[in-house]
């Protein structure tokens, strides 16, 4: 705003943003005393000529007034007459034809106060603040959709890791530090990882390589899954299954992989218990009086089934 103001030689100037069809006025400066004041989102109807602000908005053209109280379209306007406006200079901002916002400068000292080589600096400025501001709400919505991610990944049950294309581990939430039981640095990488944790495949004696892991096969392109593997730490060994998928950009190439783990011992231990149970069934022979029991539910089964033949036939 302060660059604006001074090239084009007017005493306030107003930043004016559009917010979701809303005019609102985010930032104004001020020759004297030359500060500049970052407003907190006021309607642009409370401090400026609503008239001029909503005919650029509508029509997407530019205004210029140089003696706005005295002549011109907009001279029944609140605001110009309390104010007795003179030279007023209304510029759109847009990027890619699209509204971003509108400069409004106002010079009430004299009239005919611009020029046209002023316009002219005035139209360059205004599409180099227009890119500028599209790319900073841009990155402010990144910011808080990244923001908004974090969040919802801290309150999953389970550990998250996410893999950049080099196997770096550039995210881990904080159940994921707490099941593998202490906290990554963000340049990790793939086989510091399974060095740091000791990462075991179930019935192995050593260590598996990077690669087995789900994350390095997301990386290549594969969705994994793995349920066989142990982290073996402190004398603890604990269980876990893995899930990785790779994520592609537009061009289809994989930008990072996303990898959720979680703490399956519960269900180890219920299938352990569950085949000793079987197994134990199997082996266990089967008593001289469940033979007899059984023995007689068979003849009953059977003399059954005959009387039943013999009724069909009978009936036939």
């Amino acid at each position: 705003m302060r660059i604006v103001v001074q090239n084009t030689g007017f005493q306030n100037g107003f930043l004016i943003l559009e917010n979701n069809g809303k005019l609102l006025v985010e930032a104004s400066e001020r020759i004297d005393p030359d500060r500049v004041d970052v407003l907190q989102s006021i309607p642009a109807e409370q401090c400026l000529p609503i008239s001029i602000v909503n005919y650029v908005a509508r029509t997407k053209q530019s205004v210029v007034e140089n003696h706005a109280s005295k002549k011109g379209n907009f001279k029944h306007d609140l605001y110009i007459q309390k104010n007795s406006s003179k030279s007023i200079l209304c510029a759109l901002l847009l990027n890619q034809g699209q509204l971003i916002g509108i400069i409004y400068l106002e010079n009430n000292l004299t009239t005919r106060a611009f020029t046209d080589d002023r316009v002219e600096v005035l139209q360059l400025l205004s599409t180099q603040a227009a890119v500028s501001i599209a790319n900073a709400k841009l990155y402010a919505e990144v910011r808080e959709n990244q923001s908004k991610l974090t969040q919802f990944l801290e309150a999953l049950p389970v550990g998250i890791t996410v893999h950049n294309p080099n196997g770096e581990v550039s995210y881990i939430n904080q159940t994921g530090q707490r099941l593998l039981g202490q906290v990554f640095a963000p340049s990790a990488t793939g086989e510091e990882l399974v060095s740091a944790d000791e990462i075991y495949i179930s019935g192995s004696d050593s260590p598996c390589c990077a690669r087995q892991l789900p994350a390095w096969r997301a990386l290549e392109g594969e969705s994994a899954i793995a349920d066989n593997l142990e982290v073996r730490k402190d004398g603890k060994i604990v269980p876990f299954e893995m899930h990785s998928k790779p994520i592609f950009d537009n061009n289809n190439n994989i930008v990072y992989a996303i990898t959720a783990f979680s703490d399956i011992t519960d269900r180890k231990q219920a299938e352990k218990l569950l085949s000793e149970y079987n197994r134990t069934l199997e082996m266990r022979p089967i008593a001289p009086k469940n033979l007899q029991v059984l023995s007689k539910t068979c003849k009953q089964r059977n003399k059954s089934s005959f009387n039943q033949k013999k009724w069909q036939h009978w009936d036939s």
